[in-house]
């Protein structure tokens, strides 16, 4: 099982959500979860990332894989 399941027309599809976006500095995303795997690689700069309060520091080139279901936030904590 790798996300979220989905019937439509008696096809099983399975997702993993996967986007680009730039966070600002000092700000962030406050805590959520997904019924589907949500993946995150940074392409630049670094980030602070809080996955089921395990907190994760991550930098260019790194990439996390969120499970399904699971509470995670993020934040650009540079000042520039």
């Amino acid at each position: 099982d790798c996300g979220a399941l989905f019937l439509k027309g008696g096809v099983r599809m399975q997702i993993l959500w996967v986007a680009r976006s730039y966070t600002l500095p000092n700000a962030g995303v406050m805590s959520h979860s997904h019924p589907y795997y949500h993946m995150f690689y940074i392409h630049s700069g670094q980030g602070r990332f809080v996955v089921n309060d395990e907190v994760y520091e991550l930098s260019a080139g790194q990439t996390l894989l969120v499970p399904k279901q699971m509470s995670h936030s993020y934040s650009n904590e540079q000042n520039d």
